[in-house]
C-alpha cells in the first residue's frame, strides 16, 4: 500500500503543475478526488479519476508530459458519445494548438 500512495502523491504532483483548463475555486479545484489511473500508448500518457467538485462529479483528465489538464462533466462526457470517433482527426492535425 506505500508503494500505491506514493505513486498516487507523485502523479498528483505532475498533475498540479500542469496548466488547467478550468478556473479554482477559493484555489481548489475540488474537494476531494479518487486514485489515479493512467492510460498510455507509445504516443501519449494520461492520467485520469474522478473527482468531486461543489457542482458535482467531473472527470480529471491530465497530461503531464504535454503539460495540460481539463475537467470534464457528465453532460461534456455524454456529449463525446454522440459524434463519430473522426471528430478526433481535427485535433489530432494539430494537438499543440490551443483555441483562442
Amino acid at each position: 500500500m506505500e508503494n500505491k500512495e506514493r505513486l498516487q502523491r507523485f502523479i498528483e504532483k505532475l498533475c498540479n503543475e500542469t496548466n488547467s483548463t478550468v478556473n479554482a475555486v477559493d484555489g481548489k479545484l475540488y474537494e476531494r478526488g479518487e486514485d489515479y489511473i493512467e492510460i498510455s500508448n507509445k504516443f501519449a500518457r494520461v492520467f485520469v479519476r474522478r473527482v468531486f467538485t461543489r457542482n458535482g462529479v467531473r472527470l480529471e483528465i491530465c497530461s503531464p508530459s504535454a503539460g495540460y489538464r481539463t475537467y470534464l462533466d457528465p453532460l461534456e462526457l455524454e456529449s463525446l458519445t454522440r459524434h463519430p470517433k473522426s471528430i478526433f482527426n481535427n485535433l489530432l492535425r494539430e494537438p499543440w494548438a490551443r483555441p483562442d
